[in-house]
């Protein structure tokens, strides 16, 4: 498959999860077996496109919002507790549902205190989102729950264990730094953008920078570099083994970002395709794990940090190269140079609808 033919792919895929009509998953696995026995590239598209849509209306209809009613038991923390102005805010997962928990007062204590992974005795009232919320789509929040109480119940999964030793263990480590970069190192680090004052955003994004605030792929990239010696003293097979087990320690420490996501299928693509004894260019790379992740999270379609990723990529991939080579100067200059430019033309289309403009700077 052509590079034009994997995006061809991706894009159905997108635009399936986005429109997500009612299709049977039975049309679209079956036109994808076909597709693939057949070796067809445009059949694939209109087979991924088909199973995108069933999936995607599958995924609208787990949204269902949760009805009213008291709760007191054991939820799961999501992602990592941020502070609001009236006490704190964490997802959580509910049986098997997830919902948005606030808390106030005593009950905020116990829930400021922990990270994702983690598990909490809860009570309190459940009720549906707020209406007219896009921003819960992609995250699967089908309610609120308004604690009264929490207290610790326990650590959670061993990779969760693990990862927050380590996160607790960086931020023990920052705690000599002033606040404003202690909160600016827990994003380039962790991804932890949480503590980072509003007039520092203000400036970055300012400048074009806001990339830098938080994890994203060029992360993921540091990561494989360290660990570049031992994997190239390593077999092929081992050399992936140890690829892979990076970039899921790596997802979890950083709580598996959108751009996190889409870099992680990447470099495991990457790396498949090495071990095959294909090894594939960027966009085909980029194309394929976009239509991957989008099969498993059609919901993904809706996060704008997913959109800016994925267009400041391509942005790189398709750009990157036709820039560097009009512009003069030293390899490192050129590089760097056209690699920021691609991906602000790359991302222009998404920024500019919802924020209203570029930087200029």
């Amino acid at each position: 498959m052509t590079d034009r033919q994997s995006v061809v792919v991706a894009g159905a895929v997108w635009l399936g999860a986005w429109w997500h009509v009612s299709v049977p998953l039975a049309v679209g696995v079956a036109g994808l077996v076909v597709a693939l026995a057949l070796r067809r590239p445009w059949l694939l598209a209109v087979a991924g496109l088909t199973l995108a849509a069933g999936l995607g209306t599958r995924a609208w209809a787990g949204l269902d919002p949760v009805a009213p009613a008291p709760f007191t038991g054991p939820v799961t923390l999501l992602s990592d507790p941020a502070d609001t102005p009236f006490g704190v805010r964490v997802d959580v997962r509910v049986g098997d549902r997830r919902v948005e928990l606030e808390a106030s007062g005593a009950a905020a204590g116990a829930v400021t205190a922990s990270l994702a992974g983690e598990r909490l005795i809860v009570s309190g009232r459940l009720g549906p989102p707020p209406p007219h919320a896009p921003w819960l789509v992609p995250r699967h929040v089908v309610g609120r729950l308004r604690a009264t109480s929490a207290e610790r119940l326990d650590a959670g999964s061993a990779p969760w264990r693990a990862a927050n030793r380590f996160r607790r263990l960086l931020g023990r480590g920052a705690e000599v730094l002033p606040r404003v970069e202690r909160s600016l190192y827990g994003g380039f680090v962790l991804g932890d953008d949480r503590g980072q004052p509003p007039e520092v955003v203000d400036d970055f994004r300012g400048a074009g920078l806001t990339h830098v605030l938080v994890v994203s792929g060029q992360n993921l990239a540091f990561v494989l570099v360290l660990l570049g010696p031992l994997l190239q003293r390593s077999s092929l097979g081992v050399r992936w083994a140890l690829t892979i087990a990076a970039i899921a320690a790596f997802g979890v420490v950083t709580r598996f970002e959108p751009s996190v996501l889409r870099a992680s299928a990447m470099a495991a693509l990457s790396v498949a395709a090495a071990w095959s004894g294909r090894p594939t260019g960027t966009l085909r790379l980029l194309a394929l794990s976009v239509a991957g992740l989008l099969l498993v999270d059609p919901l993904l379609v809706h996060s704008v940090g997913f959109q800016l990723s994925v267009a400041a990529s391509a942005g790189i991939a398709v750009l990157g190269p036709p820039i560097a080579a009009h512009l003069r100067g030293p390899a490192w200059w050129r590089e760097a140079m056209s690699v920021t430019v691609a991906a602000q033309l790359g991302v222009a289309p998404v920024l500019v609808p919802r924020f209203g403009g570029l930087p200029v700077v």
